[in-house]
């Protein structure tokens, strides 16, 4: 008598757990022993926006549908540095970036969104800095006068030892200005000339601009005459 062989059998299908690891895509939750139809939740593993559905079905095939991608994230811009429309950039798609006032850029003006949803090395943001003013002969330095930042100042004396003059803040100091130039330098007094007997000062010099004239006279006026003293 003829009998029947074994029956097939029926078995559910069934996906695999997702394989994510190398992927911009991560899990969220527990994805494994899904069977057709079910459905697990996936993000974006930097933080950035999903661009297609959230959610990935275990369709017939025994494969998952497929994954949606990832934006990279909105960065966080670094001190000084302004971000020109930087959200949901996808990858290969550039980050514009300017620096605020009174800071100079290092780098290129963008960076770029990469394939793995990380951003490229950022460009940074320096404060300008004046160059080491020039002045004029009669002036000296006093410190250091190097790396100064917009709005910083630099101080200055009178080389022959007459007195600052012209400066408004009367603070012996020249400013670096926003064009990266220095404020005008001042001019200088010229210092009390050195008289001997029998000359004497006839007047307080010491706050004679240039070109001004210094009155001396004679203390014994037959042995000198009066005499006048014009500052260089």
């Amino acid at each position: 008598m003829e009998k029947w062989g074994a029956f097939p059998t029926c078995r559910k299908i069934s996906c695999p757990e997702p394989a994510l690891s190398n992927s911009v895509l991560k899990v969220n939750g527990e994805c494994r022993g899904k069977l057709y139809q079910d459905a697990c939740l996936v993000t974006c593993r930097e933080g950035g926006q999903l661009i297609g559905e959230a959610k990935i079905k275990c369709e017939y095939t025994g494969v998952w549908s497929s994954l949606p991608q990832c934006t990279c994230p909105v960065p966080n811009s670094s001190s000084g540095l302004v971000l020109k429309n930087c959200n949901s950039k996808r990858p290969d798609e550039q980050c514009f970036v300017q620096c605020k006032n009174h800071l100079k850029l290092i780098g290129d003006g963008f960076f770029l969104c990469q394939k793995n949803t990380k951003w490229s090395i950022m460009p940074k943001c320096i404060p300008k800095i004046c160059q080491p003013p020039n002045i004029p002969e009669y002036l000296e330095i006093k410190g250091n006068c190097s790396f100064k930042k917009i709005g910083e100042h630099c101080e200055v004396i009178c080389k022959h030892g007459g007195k600052v003059i012209g400066i408004s803040n009367g603070k012996n100091k020249l400013k670096c200005l926003e064009n990266l130039n220095w404020s005008s330098p001042p001019d200088c007094t010229c210092a009390n000339p050195n008289v001997f007997d029998p000359i004497q000062l006839k007047t307080k010099c010491d706050s004679i601009p240039k070109m001004g004239k210094c009155f001396l006279r004679c203390i014994r006026a037959r042995y000198c005459r009066v005499i006048t003293y014009m500052s260089e």
